[in-house]
């Protein structure tokens, strides 16, 4: 019974170590708490296989003791192939950020290094302040291979945008970040989270926000 109990005991130890590790990690990147555990892994809970930019940081950019050697080098490289830096991502591109100080750049322009499928945010308007949440119909509809989304923002909130298939099954995520007020607009791409395309039919785009969750239907026509 002893036994049993202190295997118990170091396997709790271990879980939460394991998490300890994947969240003070998020502190060292800029913008790490963005994306989360999402930049460095595959599952975006964390753990288990990492993503392009958690090979590159676990292959060549940690110290001894484990910590995200950030900067000049790292910002350089383009861990997902997308074109932009990892730097460019998430809004240092000199790789000049230290922990310690504020984030730099907007957090809603951030993108996952990770992620080659990961999208721009483009700000329509940020002087007139919206009064509510609302999640725009897609433009063109039916669409292929892009269309454009828009959302508006009342107050500064985190906002997820996802997509799902007609059986409710989630398929790509395609913003989860912290957004001022604002009008916005962001291109899907036709792509799940994988960077595969998707069939044509008919999708649902979901707008989450606090208590606001609206769906408008996409229409995929290949």
């Amino acid at each position: 019974m002893r036994a049993l109990i202190r295997l118990i005991f170091l396997l709790l130890v271990v879980l939460s170590l394991q998490m300890y590790a994947r969240e003070y990690r998020v502190n060292q990147v800029p913008n790490g708490t963005v994306f989360r555990c999402a930049m460095c892994h595959i599952n975006p809970n964390g753990g288990g296989a990492n993503s392009v930019f958690g090979v590159q940081v676990r292959t060549g950019f940690l110290d001894a003791i484990g910590n995200v050697l950030w900067g000049p080098a790292l910002a350089a490289l383009d861990a997902d192939g997308d074109g932009e830096t990892n730097g460019q991502e998430l809004q240092d591109p000199d790789g000049l950020w230290i922990i310690g100080i504020a984030n730099p750049g907007a957090a809603s322009l951030v993108t996952n290094p990770g992620d080659a499928t990961s999208t721009d945010v483009e700000l329509a308007d940020l002087e007139k302040t919206p009064d509510d949440f609302q999640l725009m119909q897609n433009y063109p509809n039916p669409f292929n291979p892009q269309t454009k989304i828009g959302f508006k923002v009342p107050v500064r909130s985190n906002v997820a945008l996802v997509v799902f298939n007609s059986r409710g099954q989630l398929l790509r995520t395609i913003i989860d970040a912290e957004f001022s007020p604002g009008d916005y607009s962001v291109t899907f791409d036709g792509r799940d989270r994988n960077g595969s395309p998707l069939v044509s039919g008919i999708y649902f785009c979901q707008l989450q926000a606090s208590s606001f969750t609206k769906s408008m239907p996409m229409i995929l026509m290949r």
